[in-house]
C-alpha cells in the first residue's frame, strides 16, 4: 500500500525538520498560552470580592469565549453571582451580554434575546460613559439578532442607531462591528456597491486602531464584499493575509471564516479538491466552537463542491446534513441553497420524486424569503434614517438660533416626519406587491424552462439512441445482407436479365445503406461529439451544398472553443432547423451561415436571399420549426433578432451566452 500525501510532495529531510520544528513551536505556544490563562485566573481569584473583580472576570471570559466557551461560561457565572451580591448593575449587564452572545452563536436566538432584554434594563437609564457605551453595544447585539433571523430592515435600523451612539461616544473600536455587519447585510442583498462601501469603512478604522482583532474583521468584511462582487482574486489575497493572522493568534472563528472564503475561491476556479479541503477546515473550526449558522453553511459548500465533481451520493449526504441543521436553526438562506442542489443531485441519481419534492420545498422557502426581505424597503429605511438625521441636525441648529420658535419647529418636524413615513409605507406596499407579481412571473418562467429542458434533453437522448440503433442494428443487418448477396452472385449462374436485376438490387441496397448512415448522422452526428460545433456545422453545410438545394457559405469569426456538449447539440439543432426553414420556405439560391465567438458569448447568423416574409405575422403564424427554435433559445437564455421582408430575403441573428 502506498500512502498518498495530498498537500506535501517530495518531502526531503530539510523540509521534514522544518515542519517538525513548526509543530513543536505550536505546541509550546499553546502550552504557554494555557499557563498564561491559568496564571491570570489565579490572580483574579485572589482579588477581593469587589466590582474590580467582576470586571476582570468579564474581560477574561470575553478574551476566550470563542476558543474555549465552556471555560468562559464558568467565569461569567462567577462574575454574574458576585455582581448580584454587590448590586453592581453594570458588571451584571456585561456578564449577561457575554452569555447572550454565546447563546447567539449557538443559534439559541430566543434565549439570547431574553438575556439581553434583562441586560438592557440594567443600564438603559444610566448616564455614565461606561453604561452609555455598553447600552450602545446591546443595541448592536439586538441588530445582530435581527440580522441572524434575516430581518434585514430591522437590523439596518438597529445598526444605524448603534452607529449614531458610537459616534457620539467617539469610540471607533466598537463602530467597526456595525460597519462590518452592515457590509454583510448588503452583501446578502447582492448590493456589492454598499457592501464594499461599509467594508472599506471597517478597513479604514482597523488601520487607525492597529489591533489584530479589528484587522481580521476588516479583512473578513472586504473578502466577503469582493466575493459578492465575484472578484475572487482579491478574495484569495485578502483571505490568505487574514488566515495568517488568525492562525498566529489561534482565533477559531476568523480561521473558519477565511478557510470558507478560500474554499469559495477554489470552487470558482473549479479546483474542487482544494475547495473541499478548505471548506472542511472551516467546518472543523466552526464546529469546535459550536457555531450553528457557519457549520451548516460549511456543510452546504462541501456538498456543493462534491456535486460539481459529480459525487452525487457524497454530495447528497452533506447537503442533507446541512439542510437538517439549517431547518433546526430556521436558516432560510442556507435551506434555499441546499434544496436547489439536492433537487439537482436527486435528479442525476434518478430519484425524480425526491427531486420534485426538494424543488417544491425550495419554492416555498424562496417565497418566504422574498416576502420577508424587501431589498427596496431596506434602502428606503436607510434613506429615511439619513433624512431624519439631517432634519434633527437642522432642527438643533435652528433651536440654538431661535429658542422662541421651538414649539413651531417641533410641530413642523412632526408633520414632515408623519408625511415621510406615510409616503414610505405607501411606496413600500406598492413595491412589495410589484415584487410578488414579478416573483410569480419568474416562477412561471422557471417552470417553463424546466419543462423545455426536460423535453430537449429527452429529444436528444432519444435521437442518440435511435441513431445508435439504426447505425449498429439496421445498418449492420443491411451490410450483412449485401455481403451475402455478393457471395451468392459468384456462386449462382444468372441469365442476362436476371443479372441486371440482381445488380440493380445491389445498387439499391448500397443507396439504402448510405441513406441509413446519413439519417443516423443527422440524428446524432459523430463529428459533433468528437470534434465540436465548428466541424459539425461545416460538415452539415457541405452536405447541404452537395445536395444542390442552394449554395451554402460557412464562416467562423474568432476562435471557437469547445463548450458545454449539451449547448453544442442545441446550437447544432437550431442551425439544422434554420437551414430546413430556408429549404422549405425561402426559395433561396444562396445561404450564409456564420459563427462568431466573443469572450462570453456566441453569435450565430443565418442569412438567405429568398422570398422573405412579414415578421409582424411571425407571432400569429409561428410553425413548429420556429416554436422549436424559440424554446431552445429560451432554455439557453439567448436572444433572437429577425430581419426580413417580402422579396428582401431573411436574416436571423442569435446570441447565446456561454
Amino acid at each position: 500500500m502506498v500512502l498518498q500525501l495530498p498537500f506535501f510532495v517530495n518531502l526531503n529531510m530539510k523540509t521534514i525538520c522544518i515542519w517538525a520544528m513548526l509543530l513543536i513551536t505550536t505546541a509550546i505556544a499553546g502550552r504557554a498560552q494555557q499557563q498564561t490563562l491559568e496564571a491570570q485566573e489565579n490572580q483574579i481569584m485572589a482579588l477581593p470580592n469587589d466590582t474590580s473583580k467582576v470586571n476582570q472576570l468579564n474581560k477574561l471570559a470575553a478574551k476566550i469565549q470563542y476558543e474555549d466557551p465552556t471555560r468562559a461560561i464558568g467565569w461569567l457565572q462567577l462574575a454574574y453571582e458576585l455582581a448580584e451580591q454587590l448590586k453592581y448593575d453594570y458588571g451584571l449587564s456585561v456578564a449577561l451580554v457575554h452569555r447572550a452572545t454565546l447563546f447567539f452563536y449557538e443559534m439559541k436566538v430566543d434565549t439570547a434575546k431574553v438575556i439581553m432584554d434583562r441586560a438592557h434594563q440594567l443600564v438603559q437609564d444610566k448616564t455614565d460613559y461606561a453604561s452609555r457605551k455598553h447600552s450602545a453595544v446591546i443595541i448592536q447585539r439586538y441588530a445582530s439578532l435581527y440580522q441572524q433571523n434575516q430581518k434585514y430592515d430591522s437590523a439596518v435600523l438597529m445598526y444605524q442607531d448603534a452607529v449614531a451612539r458610537f459616534k457620539e461616544l467617539n469610540d471607533p473600536s466598537i463602530l467597526i462591528v456595525s460597519y462590518y455587519n452592515l457590509s454583510n447585510i448588503y452583501n446578502a442583498l447582492a448590493d456589492t456597491e454598499n457592501a464594499l462601501l461599509y467594508a472599506r469603512e471597517t478597513r479604514k478604522i482597523a488601520r487607525t486602531l492597529v489591533d489584530s482583532t479589528y484587522i481580521m474583521r476588516s479583512y473578513m468584511a472586504l473578502a466577503d464584499a469582493f466575493s459578492g462582487a465575484k472578484n475572487y482574486d482579491s478574495v484569495f489575497v485578502i483571505s490568505k493575509k487574514g488566515l495568517n493572522i488568525a492562525n498566529r493568534y489561534n482565533q477559531l472563528f476568523p480561521i473558519g471564516k477565511f478557510q470558507l472564503l478560500l474554499g469559495t475561491y477554489f470552487d470558482y476556479r473549479a479546483q474542487y479538491d482544494s475547495a473541499i479541503h478548505h471548506f472542511t477546515s472551516a467546518y472543523n473550526a466552526f464546529n469546535t466552537i459550536n457555531l450553528g449558522y457557519e457549520t451548516s453553511l460549511a456543510l452546504y459548500h462541501i456538498g456543493h463542491a462534491h456535486l460539481q465533481k459529480k459525487n452525487f451520493d457524497v454530495a447528497t449526504n452533506y447537503l442533507q446534513r446541512a439542510l437538517a441543521k439549517s431547518k433546526g436553526l430556521k436558516l432560510d438562506q442556507v435551506m434555499r441553497l441546499c434544496l436547489v442542489d439536492l433537487a439537482v443531485a436527486e435528479e442525476y441519481l434518478g430519484n425524480f420524486r425526491e427531486s420534485y419534492r426538494y424543488l417544491k420545498e425550495y419554492i416555498a422557502v424562496n417565497d418566504t424569503i422574498v416576502q420577508r426581505n424587501n431589498r427596496k424597503l431596506v434602502y428606503d429605511l436607510e434613506t429615511k434614517y439619513q433624512v431624519e438625521q439631517k432634519e434633527a441636525q437642522l432642527l438643533l441648529q435652528q433651536n440654538e438660533i431661535k429658542q422662541k420658535n421651538l414649539l413651531n419647529y417641533l410641530l413642523a418636524g412632526a408633520i414632515i416626519s408623519i408625511l415621510i413615513i406615510s409616503f414610505f409605507m405607501f411606496y413600500a406596499f406598492r413595491q412589495r406587491r410589484r415584487l410578488q407579481e414579478q416573483r410569480i412571473r419568474e416562477l412561471e418562467r422557471e417552470k417553463q424552462l424546466m419543462a423545455s429542458e426536460a423535453i430537449i434533453k429527452g429529444q436528444e437522448e432519444e435521437r442518440g439512441r435511435l441513431a445508435k440503433d439504426l447505425h449498429d442494428g439496421l445498418g449492420g443487418l443491411l451490410s450483412g445482407v449485401k455481403f451475402s448477396l455478393t457471395n451468392m452472385k459468384s456462386n449462382v449462374f444468372l441469365d442476362a436479365d436476371s443479372a441486371l436485376v440482381f445488380e440493380r438490387s445491389l445498387d439499391m441496397l448500397d443507396h439504402s445503406i448510405a441513406e441509413l448512415r446519413r439519417v443516423a448522422h443527422n440524428m446524432m452526428p459523430e463529428v459533433l461529439v468528437r470534434f465540436g460545433l465548428e466541424e459539425a456545422v461545416k460538415s452539415y453545410c457541405e452536405s447541404v451544398r452537395q445536395s444542390g438545394i442552394f449554395q451554402v457559405d460557412f464562416q467562423v469569426v474568432g476562435t471557437l472553443q469547445r463548450f458545454d456538449s449539451n449547448k453544442e447539440i442545441i446550437v447544432y439543432r437550431i442551425i439544422q432547423e434554420l437551414l430546413n426553414n430556408a429549404t422549405k420556405h425561402a426559395n433561396a439560391t444562396h445561404v450564409l451561415v456564420q459563427l462568431a465567438a466573443h469572450e462570453n458569448e456566441l453569435s450565430l447568423t443565418v442569412e438567405d436571399n429568398g422570398v422573405g416574409f412579414n415578421t409582424n405575422k411571425l407571432d400569429h403564424d409561428m410553425g413548429s420549426g420556429w416554436t422549436s427554435i424559440q424554446s431552445r433559445m429560451d432554455y439557453l437564455n439567448g436572444g433572437i433578432d429577425i430581419q426580413s421582408g417580402t422579396g428582401k430575403g431573411t436574416s436571423v441573428q442569435l446570441t447565446i451566452p456561454l
